[in-house]
């Protein structure tokens, strides 16, 4: 067997199993409010194979431009970890395609707790099926496929009352290196002891009602103050010198904060 057609059943293997191990996740965010104790998650099995979700509790550095990168890639401290305080059950389930399971988590605080906001992520890692691709003997080749996908889901910790917000303090445009898009970078100040969520709007005016770039579930964590969003902007019009305006709209818990605009003068 040549190493072509090993690596083209490689890809149809990784191929398969990217479409069909599906996982929906309800809520993708978790909040223990000061006086909280319980919290639930929905786990539903989407794909249309019988398939096992393992457990487990893996910190993050939160990055100033979005994104994570794992504590332990660092070898430093994260002084954040919620992972000593919150348990969780079941550690581990196998379900049926449609199936679904309920997760429960269970706060746990002390007196000794120092901060306003503990996190750490929940990670679902789908263990698939074990797939085997084996040849004859006289060929002498075989190969073994252990493919795991993993989903994180923040979960937050509250010790006292939330007293977070966020400005908006800047913005300025640039195209993206690998097409013609155009990307507005927003510079974000979050104040406060606590993580903020939002979901930000930009209109061009001149350019019609309808926003033309949108980003939602925006998280922007507790361990940093000044943190840079990039949105692609779909329906930006190069000729037209219509100002635009970015509109934070809080998500979440902070739904009824009021909104705030940032106008970029074009």
């Amino acid at each position: 067997m040549s190493f072509k057609s090993v690596f083209v059943l490689f890809l149809i293997s990784i191929i398969s199993f990217h479409t069909h191990s599906k996982l929906l996740i309800s809520p993708t965010r978790v909040v223990f409010e000061e006086n909280e104790r319980t919290e639930e998650i929905v786990l539903i099995n989407t794909s249309t194979q019988e398939l096992t979700y393992r457990l487990e509790w893996v910190d993050k550095f939160a990055l100033p431009n979005g994104g994570y990168q794992d504590v332990e890639s660092t070898g430093q401290a994260f002084e954040h970890s919620a992972a000593d305080m919150i348990r969780f059950s079941p550690r581990q389930v196998r379900l049926k395609p449609g199936e679904r399971q309920l997760i429960k988590l269970l706060a746990r605080r002390s007196s000794s707790n120092s901060k306003a906001e503990y996190r750490s992520h929940l990670k679902f890692m789908v263990i698939p099926p074990e797939a085997t691709v084996e040849e004859a003997p006289t060929e002498g080749i075989s190969m073994q496929l252990n493919l795991f996908m993993n989903y994180t889901v923040p979960v937050m910790l509250r010790t006292s009352e939330n007293n977070a917000e966020i400005k908006i303090t800047g913005a300025s445009l640039r195209k993206r290196p690998d097409s013609e898009k155009v990307v507005l970078d927003v510079d974000v100040e979050r104040k406060g002891d606590m993580s903020f969520l939002a979901n930000f709007e930009v209109y061009q005016k001149g350019a019609g009602p309808e926003p033309i770039g949108r980003l939602n579930a925006v998280n922007f964590f507790s361990e940093i103050n000044k943190n840079s969003r990039g949105i692609t902007l779909t329906g930006y019009d190069q000729n037209i010198s219509g100002d635009l305006v970015i509109r934070a709209v809080g998500a979440g818990e902070y739904m009824s904060v009021t909104p705030q605009e940032f106008v970029l003068r074009q």
